[in-house]
């Protein structure tokens, strides 16, 4: 997760703010849940529970759902704006890379589920 956190600061670092306010509101949104993905899992190994972690899947498909959903906007918004093709860019990565720290969330709810509980779960 330290290598993506390092990949979405260099891609905001290049950013010029060619693209409407809406995307950068769904990364944000994204990122926020993704941060919460993660403090849940590390909770519940703090804790040994997994309390909560029904949450994480359904938090994970909103990432998921969110990514699919707004590679089709840029890619619009890219036809009707070339210039802003490289801002776009630079977001859909940084969507990707945030969609992986939810993938790496869901893995560590299954390790301390199985930690917890003894029994093998899917997460994501």
């Amino acid at each position: 997760m330290a290598k993506y956190s390092k990949n979405i600061s260099s891609a905001v670092r290049k950013l010029d703010g060619d693209v409407p306010n809406e995307f950068i509101e769904d990364v944000v949104s994204m990122g926020n849940i993704a941060v919460n993905m993660v403090n849940k899992a590390i909770d519940g190994f703090i804790q040994r529970s997994v309390d909560g972690f029904d949450e994480i899947q359904d938090m994970d498909d909103l990432i998921d759902e969110s990514l699919t959903n707004n590679r089709e906007s840029f890619i619009a918004h890219i036809k009707e704006n070339p210039a802003s093709a490289d801002d776009c860019v630079f977001l859909l990565s940084i969507m990707r890379y945030i969609e992986r720290v939810g993938d790496h969330a869901c893995k560590i709810a299954e390790k301390v589920t199985y930690m917890v509980t003894g029994f093998h779960t899917v997460i994501a």
